[in-house]
């Protein structure tokens, strides 16, 4: 009976994602297999119902070419490996894809520099890689360098963003005569890919690279982190009042958009969702709001043991033992604190409004990080398994519709505190009432003849209407408030 009912819901969700063509990207990693008893995760706690593609992460490259990472990556006559219990999960559903992801960041540009050097090096790693997916049952190459043309301890040099192109445009060419040549199905080829402004500038051809690649993973989280001394949201969907400079641009909705207007399409931007939080230790224990002072990260979590960074299901953990949890209507996202701790996250209701986000726009689907920082047993949040990628499927997939959080109250007493938990801004009322617009494309447009005003979008017809502060006026060429010089518009 069990064996039906999950036959069932693979059916029913690819269906779903056949006719819509949308994808959900879950990375799983392969060193979550050593986390402490109760939250190891295997290949056999992906739930097959919840991905349409699976990129195992990661690979190496070693000597020019592809090699695993974990001792127990590939299978020993004593042995069943990683890849091949990852493989088995295509026996109950046929349609998954699995891909093999290479890189991250701390491979950083180890081995992709070699590759690039020359054309024989290239030539050399991509017959290597497709004789190798092939053996492995892999569906696909997910490049995740981290990053092409960026140097410091990223290690690339400038001319490395166009040899990247170049290795892709290879790739694409040699997977697509292997098919012709062997009958069988085309290797994908994806990419991960940073989605800070400088990174993207200095990384990536972004025109050319979509002309190649299947889709691309957008990496919009990590936006924010202990490495600043305030705090702040890594996965914002959009920026807050008050933020300037470099500020505006690290929120999802600008790196979507600028990828967008740097060529990649709609049909191949998948956008990143994280599962997990970023946190920082307060300055001060009474100052508890977005853009509080920090002194470094918060303390690493009991399974993830790593600082300034800590899984959903630990932060279920705090939550449930008293910490306070308070949204943010302009970030979209939420955070929780206690005693000088504070950390960034989605919930259930905040990741639902990021995946109705990528309806609204048109986009190719989600992209989460990672399976295993999800509540994936249903142990610790009291929402069942998966919670968070639960949510991005029911919007995604079969017509949910997200509902936001209750809104925090104005502080009272003789002024608010910028620092004490998020206020409406004093330019709209307390509870914004959708206004119309021409939001076709999403994001945030202008209000026709009122220069100082804007529309952040929540659906295709309108969304909410804000004012830029401070004899500012809205340019639409960035998306951002901005000194009426440098603001052109005929329209007001």
């Amino acid at each position: 009976m069990r064996s039906w009912i999950l036959a069932l819901a693979v059916l029913a969700v690819a269906a779903t994602a056949q006719a819509s063509d949308m994808k959900m990207v879950c990375y799983y990693t392969n060193w979550a297999q050593y986390r402490p008893a109760g939250v190891k995760y295997f290949p056999e706690d992906i739930d097959v119902t919840l991905c349409t593609h699976v990129m195992y992460a990661f690979a190496k490259i070693s000597s020019g070419v592809l090699h695993p990472f974990e001792w127990n990556d590939l299978s020993e006559e004593w042995m069943k490996g990683m890849y091949e219990r990852t493989m088995e999960m295509k026996k109950k559903n046929g349609a998954l894809k699995i891909s093999i992801s290479v890189g991250g960041w701390n491979h950083a540009s180890k081995g992709f520099s070699d590759v690039v050097a020359s054309e024989a090096n290239m030539k050399k790693f991509i017959d290597h890689s497709i004789t190798w997916m092939r053996k492995y049952g892999f569906d696909g190459l997910d490049m995740d360098w981290e990053y092409p043309g960026v140097g410091g301890d990223r290690g690339s040099k400038p001319e490395h963003k166009h040899a990247f192109t170049v290795l892709i445009q290879k790739l694409r060419a040699a997977f697509e005569a292997e098919a012709a040549a062997s009958g069988k199905e085309r290797l994908l080829l994806t990419a991960a890919v940073g989605c800070g402004k400088s990174t993207i500038d200095a990384a990536y051809e972004v025109a050319a690279l979509a002309k190649e690649m299947d889709f691309i993973d957008l990496m919009t989280y990590d936006l924010h982190g202990a490495w600043e001394k305030h705090t702040g949201a890594h996965i914002a969907l959009f920026p807050r009042e008050g933020e300037t400079g470099n500020d505006r641009t690290l929120n999802v909705d600008w790196a979507v958009n600028y990828f967008m207007e740097k060529g990649l399409p709609a049909n191949k931007l998948v956008m990143g969702l994280g599962t997990y939080g970023r946190g920082f230790t307060l300055v001060d224990k009474s100052k508890t709001g977005m853009g509080a002072p920090a002194k470094g990260a918060c303390a690493a979590g009991q399974y993830t043991r790593e600082k300034g960074f800590i899984s959903y299901y630990e932060i279920c953990k705090h939550l449930k033992s008293g910490w306070t949890a308070k949204y943010h209507p302009e970030h979209k996202c939420m955070y929780a604190y206690g005693g000088d701790q504070w950390i960034a996250y989605d919930d259930t209701k905040t990741i639902g409004i990021k995946a109705q986000y990528i309806k609204d726009k048109g986009l190719a689907g989600g992209m989460i990080w990672a399976l295993d920082l999800d509540d994936f047993k249903g142990s610790f949040c009291g929402e069942g398994k998966y919670p968070l990628l639960s949510s991005i499927v029911n919007v995604l997939f079969k017509g949910g519709v997200p509902v936001e959080p209750p809104k925090p109250q104005p502080t009272s007493g003789p002024g608010p505190n910028p620092t004490e938990g998020p206020v409406d801004p004093v330019t709209q009322p307390p509870h914004p009432q959708p206004q119309p617009g021409d939001c076709s494309q999403g994001g945030i447009v202008a209000v026709k003849g009122v220069c100082t005003d804007f529309i952040q979008c929540t659906s295709k017809t309108g969304g909410v209407r804000q004012s830029c502060g401070g004899g500012l006026h809205f340019n639409p060429a960035t998306k951002n408030c901005d000194w009426p010089a440098n603001v052109h518009r005929d329209d007001c």
